[in-house]
């Protein structure tokens, strides 16, 4: 076969020449619905910095954001106790292991900290607590079970004062134009 062809150059390449053509008019007749535009969803997160380790940026941005889209992914997965659990791991990382909560140097200023511990003790294990908005001008923000809301308010106000606890309820259709 191979002397056949060897023997009969123009044919061959008239018959590649076919083909080629072939294949283009085919790829250029294919109708679209058999390539649909897919919209593959992603984020991309850029983050630079100076003089920071890997180990940093993952424990310092990275973690974190997964951590928020896993909370995400929870809830739109209907688990609330899995994201009550990951509210409360964020809450502990941020507390006792970032110690965001205390401004450096200023060992008098543990409201914050005094605040997570009174609501943690108050929850009884029930709920979540976490620092929300960063520890040095956050608040702390409670998921407590309607069943306890009016003794944790007024628990936590005997301490943090009349009025320094505010209940919010979050809408069923999330962020709207009102």
């Amino acid at each position: 076969m191979v002397k056949f062809l060897l023997q009969r150059p123009i044919a061959v390449l008239m018959a590649f020449t076919a083909c080629f053509i072939v294949g283009l008019v085919t790829y250029f007749t294919i109708p679209v619905s058999l390539l649909p535009d897919i919209a593959i969803p992603e984020i991309t997160i850029q983050v630079s910095g100076q003089n920071t380790s890997a180990r940093e940026l993952e424990n310092t941005v990275v973690k974190p954001i997964r951590q928020q889209l896993m909370q995400v992914a929870a809830l739109r997965e209907g688990d609330f106790d899995a994201f009550l659990q990951m509210v409360t791991a964020s809450g502990d990382s941020s507390w006792e292991y970032l110690q965001n909560v205390i401004p450096a140097g200023y060992k008098e200023h543990q409201e914050v900290a005094v605040t997570i511990a009174a609501a943690k003790h108050y929850l009884g294990g029930k709920g979540a607590v976490r620092v929300h908005g960063g520890g040095f001008a956050g608040t702390v923000q409670a998921f407590v079970p309607v069943e306890m809301l009016a003794d944790f308010k007024a628990n936590m106000e005997k301490i943090l004062g009349a009025g320094r606890c505010h209940v919010l309820s979050i809408r069923p259709e999330g962020g709207a134009v009102l």
